[in-house]
């Protein structure tokens, strides 16, 4: 997955003929996921989507 500076890029074309990206924004104790493509364009189930913000619970170092 190609990695900058604080963003990373997920392409994949293996379940469908359409492209899959998910892009990740990593931020102080969260992720921001979005997700371009359809579900099963992904290798997702129907009505099954990465989009959202994804927040640090807890910490290794805790």
């Amino acid at each position: 997955m190609p990695f900058n500076s604080k963003t990373a890029v997920y392409k994949n074309t293996e379940f469908s003929d359409h492209e899959c990206f998910i892009t990740i924004q990593f931020e102080q104790h969260q992720l921001k996921v979005t997700q371009t493509g359809y579900d099963s364009d992904c290798g997702f189930g129907g009505g099954v989507n990465s989009s959202g913000i994804y927040y640090q619970i807890e910490s290794e170092n805790e």
